[in-house]
This record gives structure tokens, C-alpha cells and sequence, in this order.
């Protein structure tokens, strides 16, 4: 879930939270899996963190495949959209912790991962240090930060044949990448590497084509739940043109024309003490 010092950009409710856990199959299906797999999963008494977790789709997921031994915490600045906690599995815990400030003492380097996804409309300033550095500090010395994010600066227009318009997915593309600047996804290596976080991987990928359509559409639910939210006294009819903006998107999906997306994930390792002194 993608989080701001203020408030989540996109509103809380169960359109909100149905799109999100629809985003999380879309992504797992594309990936194909949930954690990468250069990370071994298979150890008892390991500890899982899912910070921005939403709904806690991702640890639900997940836990089906790991030891019964494993906790899984999931961190958001919100729980509006946890499920109640006498519905947790047993070893799944959700809390609610602003990414952005200090993280309690009692999760300093406790986790053996840490899973983060699409917090672009979060990061401030084209910086995602802050938030990379309060997770490194929830690592234990050799544990895994994977972070996902679609990179808005890569993505394309397609259409199923030269017939097909898409004048207005252009402008859809372009109005959301005027949002904020998101250059810092295609670094984010660079600032993994910057923060002391080492057996570097970079995945990039693109969505099945099946999955073109419902991940585009995907893209007008957030846009309409955007709308309902927005609070620009300075713009006034900004949320109605957006609104009227994704009908006419929309009407060009129909039409076989979409969004495709570059997914990326970057995974780290913070490094062993021993390994920092040398």
C-alpha cells in the first residue's frame, strides 16, 4: 500500500482494498513467484516483514509455503483494511507503523526479509532514502530487502492493431507521470548499493500480454479512487476531468489499446558485521 506522511493517497475502502488484492495476483503472476527465489525461505523461526502491507494480501500469500514456526508482520500506516485479527493465521500479525518515521526499538534488526511494493506517490523528492534506511534498520546482519515497483518512466502504449486509438491513454500515461517525479525507481540499485546493502539483483519485467488489459484497468480504478479523494481547492473540476479522462481511456481499452508496464524488483542484502569491517 503506498503510504504518505499524511495519509494514503488513494482512500480506504473496499474498492480500495478488492483493487489491491486483484494488484497483488496480477503481480504474482507475472513475477511468478512471491519472493525471489535466490532467497531460501526454508529455515525455522524466521521473521517476515511486509512494510506498506494494505490489506496483508502478500503475507496471507505467503504464508501458505513457509515453516508454521514463521512470523510474518505486516506494517502499514493505516489498518483499515486488515481483515479483523481473529482472522489472522496463526503466525501473521498486522501493525500499524508510519514507514517514514523512526521504527520502534523492539523491530531493530529482527526480520530476515523485508518485502516492499509500489510506495512511488509516497516518496518525496525523488529520494526513497529515508524509507530504505528505516527498513535496513529492521534487518538482522544477512537478511533480504526485495522491492517492487513499477517504473512509470518505462512504460509504453500498446494496441492491438494500427487501427486502434490511443490519444487518450497518452495522456492518461503522461498525466501519471507529471504526478511525481520517479526516476529514482530505475536507481534504486544504485541507492541499495549507496546504503550498504550488498548480493545486489535486478529483475525487470513486463506483464503477460493477457494481463495488459487488467493491469490498464487496474490503473483507472486507482484514478477513479483518487478522484473520490481528491482534496485541491486551487484545481477546481481536477477530479471530474480525471474522472472523465479515464472514461474516455476506457473506451479505448475496449478498443484493444493498454498501458504496458515495466515491472521491477531489487533485491539487497545487509551485510554481516564482519563484512562491513573489511
Amino acid at each position: 500500500m503506498i503510504m504518505t506522511s499524511e495519509r494514503y493517497a488513494f482512500g480506504r475502502d473496499y474498492a480500495e482494498s478488492t483493487r489491491l488484492v486483484g494488484q497483488h495476483h496480477l503481480w504474482k503472476e507475472t513475477l511468478g513467484y512471491l519472493t525471489h527465489p535466490s532467497i531460501l525461505l526454508d529455515s525455522e523461526c524466521l521473521r517476515i516483514a511486509d512494510v506498506g502491507t494494505g490489506t496483508g494480501i502478500w503475507l496471507f500469500d505467503l504464508a501458505k509455503y513457509l515453516l508454521p514456526s514463521t512470523q510474518l508482520d505486516g506494517f502499514d500506516i493505516s489498518s483499515a483494511g486488515y481483515p479483523h485479527e481473529s482472522w489472522l493465521p496463526n503466525n501473521v500479525s498486522l501493525k500499524t507503523w508510519n514507514a517514514f518515521e523512526e521504527p520502534h526499538e523492539s523491530y531493530l534488526g529482527r526480520y530476515d526479509l523485508v518485502h516492499l511494493r509500489l510506495f512511488q506517490i509516497a516518496i518525496d523528492n525523488n529520494d526513497p532514502s529515508l524509507l530504505l534506511q528505516n527498513c535496513i534498520k529492521l534487518l538482522k546482519p544477512g537478511g533480504v530487502i526485495q522491492w517492487e515497483e513499477y517504473d512509470l518512466n518505462a512504460q509504453k502504449i500498446v494496441a492491438s492493431n494500427a487501427s486502434v486509438t490511443t490519444d487518450n491513454l497518452k495522456a492518461f500515461a503522461e498525466t501519471t507521470r507529471k504526478q511525481k517525479n520517479c526516476s529514482w525507481v530505475s536507481d534504486l540499485p544504485r541507492a541499495f548499493e549507496h546504503h550498504g546493502l550488498t548480493h545486489l539483483s535486478v529483475s525487470r519485467l513486463h506483464e503477460h500480454r493477457w494481463h495488459t488489459r487488467a493491469l490498464t484497468e487496474m490503473n483507472l480504478v486507482l484514478a477513479d479512487n483518487f478522484a473520490n479523494h481528491l482534496d485541491m481547492p486551487d484545481s477546481p473540476g481536477s477530479a471530474n476531468s480525471l474522472r472523465q479522462l479515464a472514461k474516455r481511456v476506457y473506451a479505448e481499452v475496449e478498443q484493444g489499446a493498454g498501458i504496458e508496464q515495466t515491472l521491477q524488483v531489487v533485491i539487497g542484502r545487509k551485510a554481516f558485521l564482519a563484512e562491513r569491517e573489511t
